[in-house]
C-alpha cells in the first residue's frame, strides 16, 4: 500500500518491522559490546586490569597507573599485563577512610 507524496517530499519505505529489527539487533549489538566494557568487574574476580580497578574504585585508568607507579598499590606480574589484586584495592580504600566529627 503505498501513499502519494507531494514534490520534494520522500515516501517512508520501511515496512513491516524488517529495517526496524535490523536496526534493533545493531544497536543491540554495539549496546551489549558498551555495556560489556563499561560494567566493571565479574563477582568473584580477584585480578583486575587497569579498565576493571578504576571502575572499582570510580576513578580514571591513568590514576590507577599512577597509584601504581607511586607504590600505593602494588602490581601483580602474572603475565605483561598490568593487574592488581583486588585486596590491595579494598585495603587502599581502608587506609583512606576518615571519619569526622564536629
Amino acid at each position: 500500500m503505498s501513499a502519494s507524496t507531494e514534490p520534494g517530499m520522500v515516501e517512508s519505505t520501511r515496512s513491516s518491522g524488517t529495517q526496524g529489527s535490523t536496526l534493533a539487533k545493531d544497536t543491540a549489538v554495539t549496546g551489549g559490546e558498551q555495556a560489556k566494557r563499561s560494567s566493571g568487574p565479574r563477582p568473584g574476580q580477584r585480578l583486575f586490569g587497569l579498565h576493571d580497578a578504576a571502575v572499582y574504585l570510580g576513578c580514571s585508568e591513568r590514576t590507577v597507573r599512577d597509584l601504581i607507579l607511586d607504590g600505593k598499590i602494588p602490581q601483580v606480574s602474572l603475565t605483561s599485563r598490568i593487574q592488581v589484586d583486588v585486596k590491595d584495592l579494598d585495603a587502599l580504600i581502608a587506609t583512606k577512610k576518615k571519619v569526622c566529627s564536629y
